[in-house]
């Protein structure tokens, strides 16, 4: 993967990261209850606001004014920040560009508008690091998860730094909302490199987005039950002249959701999308998250999580000297999940490391002629 493709992805992982970096106001209840919120709609007396119930999810709750107690709202220099923070404070590096609009469009910004915040400081400060990450790409370099790669390292780990990105951006869609854009990536990554550490985590992450997608479907079928219901009744109130129309306007646009669902399927979508009063996308969709929940229980990732954490272990003992501990563990790593990605380049360290001699200390040089005792002759005693 080149560097341009590398900074595409990072900068879609940014977009998709940018809704949460805006700080929501605090409603203070009379009851001590906190709700961090943002506040949609006002009346004379109560407030509409979308309720924050976990990162991922919000809950549109109306509030009666009077069981209000305060509202609290952010330092605008702070709630500024944080955006600029997210940004600057990114797992994986940017194009060079991308750093000049970090640093100058926002954080320089930031500290003309706020010139007397003590969060200036901490602004000088991230400008400073970005500029050495700048310095950094100018050479070649990338940064993914915080782990820096020089243009050989990244060719050469190229499946795990691919597998790290999709992971990224499954785990940014997935917070976002988007379940089912999520398991897309997932599958992808699933395809492509399951051998590579991320896979482990992303087949977690998969388990823990499924019931959204079924909390979904029932939501849908629900509508879609009302939806049908509705329409039979106003449809028999209707004379036979009037039904006909609309009858072909509804089978065309059934016609036309199950061609796109086709075409998903076709293309290899394996979470397809749900379209309105269309009754086979819901079926089609309650198919793939029955058959994928009963196969995904069946991926054990403990011993994979574990044979991880082996290859580490096994590293820390070729660096100590402790080849047959190595030996251990790599063997050990190998047993627990044998598609480990790892494990090609620790062998293969491993198999240097035993074939590199060791050093023999060299002895020190005899000293020619007589040795001389370092005792001192005794004086003789004074009667």
């Amino acid at each position: 993967m080149t560097s341009p493709q590398l900074h595409k992805i990072f900068c879609l992982i940014l977009l998709l990261q940018s809704a949460t970096w805006l700080m929501a106001d605090t409603i203070v209840l009379k009851s001590g209850e906190r709700l961090e919120a943002t506040i949609t709609k006002t009346t004379d007396t109560a407030v509409e606001a979308e309720v924050k119930m976990s990162p991922s999810i919000t809950d549109v709750r109306v509030i009666q004014k009077t069981d209000i107690a305060s509202i609290e709202k952010p330092d605008p220099a702070e709630a500024e920040f944080a955006a600029v923070k997210a940004v600057g404070s990114s797992p994986n590096s940017l194009s060079a560009a991308d750093y000049n609009t970090v640093i100058h469009t926002k954080i320089n910004a930031f500290i003309g508008k706020y010139p007397a915040s003590p969060l200036v400081a901490e602004a000088r400060e991230m400008i400073a690091a970005l500029e050495k990450e700048k310095e950094r790409v100018a050479l070649g370099e990338v940064k993914v998860e915080n782990i820096w790669y020089t243009p050989t390292e990244l060719e050469k780990q190229k499946d795990q730094v691919n597998a790290t990105l999709l992971f990224q951006q499954m785990k940014s869609l997935g917070q976002s909302g988007d379940s089912l854009g999520a398991l897309n990536v997932f599958t992808k990554l699933e395809k492509t490199y399951p051998g590579t550490p991320a896979y482990p985590s992303a087949v977690e992450y998969a388990q823990q987005l499924i019931p959204n997608v079924q909390t979904e479907i029932n939501t849908k079928k629900s509508v879609y039950a009302n939806e049908m219901t509705e329409r039979k009744k106003g449809m028999d109130l209707l004379p036979d002249f009037k039904k006909a129309p609309l009858n072909a306007a509804a089978a065309s646009e059934e016609a036309k959701a199950n061609a796109a669902l086709d075409a998903a399927i076709k293309s290899g979508t394996k979470w397809t999308p749900i379209y309105p009063r269309n009754k086979k996308s819901i079926d089609e969709l309650q198919k793939t998250v029955t058959a994928e929940t009963t196969r995904l229980a069946t991926i054990k990732t403990a011993p994979m999580l574990a044979s991880i954490a082996a290859v580490g272990e096994a590293k820390k003992q070729m660096a100590a000297g402790d080849l047959p501990g190595a030996t251990a563990s790599l063997q050990k790593a190998t047993t627990l999940w044998s598609a480990n990605l790892l494990l090609k380049d620790a062998n293969a360290d491993l198999i240097t490391a035993k074939a590199t001699p060791i050093p023999t200390p060299t002895p020190s040089p005899t000293p020619k002629g007589p040795v001389k005792s370092a005792m001192k002759t005794p004086l003789p005693r004074t009667p």
